[in-house]
């Protein structure tokens, strides 16, 4: 028997914003930056760029969309803002991906959309002129975001206003540390990049394996982070995890780590002079042939640094960095992935046509529930980017890559999703306990370099 399901979590959400009374909202309520920024959100929903790569997921969903759409019963309006924390969303990464999620589903549904761009410090201030607005779902993107909501939502006239206008957050990169979102308004959005990160080491560990096969010392790599946090170390830890796991099958044939000991809290800032001095530092010792930077921007000086040397490459992080890093492109092996475009899609798609009980919601109930929603690649918000290698090496990193999806798929199939990190063996890496992260990762370097 089907089981019933409960519409009554979403009352009231379709009805925040009926037509009539978005008619009626006062244009003093916008500023002049507020009016351009949705002049331009309309301008580039005419043509909506798919570097996400979710067109296909966009017209699987389509009909099932529009049937909402057509029922009132059924649907409820979603009008939807985006706000990149220091960035842009036209940044052929992290924040279009969302950003475009966004447009997909506004062309569908008819909800209005509007993009915003913002430094840091200008947070609080794009949190209060959105709330002026009839804008009731804010992708929050970017980690900076978790202590300027928090902040924000601590002024109780900003409280006040951000409940009376029922409003959601669906929050990437950065979790609600202190609970200040009011119950049933925050969908937290997180990613088991751990997993996708096993792939990148595995097919790694394979690639070098079939690029020098009589050189040993060329096998090599090494991971950096930016910070001792599970948004950073699981990305580590799941890398490791996967040339370990590839060494243990291939023992003549190992990848070994150029350091016995990970540097994980180096920092985001590419500008900071001693940052980049140690970059420098770490990728001349022994010249590992593949390197790795979790801390976003730093894969820039990595990028840098290897230009114009051969048999040397990148692996990206969040979303695929070789169309970022466009002069390096063809030194990029792979990127892990957060399949940010799927995922916001998905979530926001499951709001839209009420679907309660789905696995992209987690049990978020309207101004009941908050949620978590944590999925990794069997509900494929994770993966691992094509290669951007050129010439035979693109012919070996892409068998390689697919060795280690096969590899994934014949250890994983038959058990959950929940077990799969574990069935892996990659290490947990327990928030705010930054020693047992730093041992745990400097355990499985040990392990991989064993004779």
């Amino acid at each position: 028997m089907k089981k019933k399901i409960k519409w009554n979590k979403f009352l009231g959400l379709g009805l925040v914003f009926p037509l009539s009374a978005i008619a009626t909202i006062s244009a003093g309520c916008w500023d002049k930056e507020t009016t351009k920024e949705e002049k331009s959100a309309d301008n580039q929903n005419k043509q909506i760029t798919d570097v996400s790569k979710i067109s296909g997921l966009v017209n699987e969903r389509k009909s099932e969309i529009m049937a909402a759409k057509a029922d009132a019963n059924k649907h409820f309006g979603l009008n939807m803002a985006i706000v990149a924390a220091d960035g842009t969303v036209n940044d052929n990464s992290f924040n279009q991906s969302s950003w475009e999620a966004i447009q997909q589903l506004g062309a569908l549904t008819g909800g209005e959309i509007t993009s915003v761009d913002s430094s840091t410090a200008e947070l609080e201030g794009k949190y209060s002129s959105l709330a002026n607005t009839n804008k009731n779902v804010w992708v929050l993107s970017g980690f900076q975001h978790g202590d300027a909501i928090t902040n924000w939502l601590k002024v109780p006239e900003n409280k006040q206003l951000f409940t009376e206008k029922n409003i959601i957050i669906l929050g990437i990169d950065w979790t609600d540390t202190e609970n200040v979102i009011p119950t049933g308004r925050y969908i937290n959005l997180t990613y088991k990049t751990e997993e996708a990160g096993w792939l990148a080491g595995y097919a790694n560990a394979s690639f070098l394996a079939k690029k020098f096969p009589s050189d040993p010392t060329k096998r090599s790599a090494i991971v950096i982070g930016g910070g001792i946090s599970p948004a950073v170390t699981d990305f580590i830890a799941g890398y490791l995890a996967g040339i370990k796991a590839w060494n243990l099958k291939n023992s003549d044939k190992k990848t070994k780590i150029t350091t016995d000991k990970i540097e994980i809290n180096l920092g985001f800032k590419v500008q900071n002079t001693s940052t980049k001095e140690r970059l420098e530092q770490i990728a001349s010792k022994d010249k590992p042939s593949t390197l790795l930077a979790v801390a976003g921007p730093l894969t820039e000086i990595f990028s840098d640094i290897i230009a114009n040397q051969n048999d040397r490459y990148l692996i990206g992080v969040d979303t695929d960095q070789s169309l970022v890093y466009t002069k390096t492109k063809n030194k990029f092996f792979t990127s892990i992935l957060k399949n940010l475009g799927y995922s916001v899609f998905s979530v926001l798609s499951d709001l839209y046509t009420k679907k309660s009980n789905s696995r992209n919601l987690a049990g978020f109930e309207f101004g009941k529930k908050s949620a978590t929603v944590y999925l990794g690649i069997k509900d494929r918000f994770v993966d691992i980017a094509d290669t951007s290698l050129e010439g035979n090496d693109k012919k070996l990193a892409t068998e390689a890559i697919s060795e280690a999806k096969k590899e994934f798929e014949e250890k994983t199939k038959t058990i959950p999703a929940e077990e799969v990190r574990k069935t892996l063996e990659i290490p947990e890496m327990p928030d705010k306990q930054p020693d047992k992260q730093q041992e745990s990762l400097d355990k499985l370097i040990t392990d991989i370099n064993k004779n």
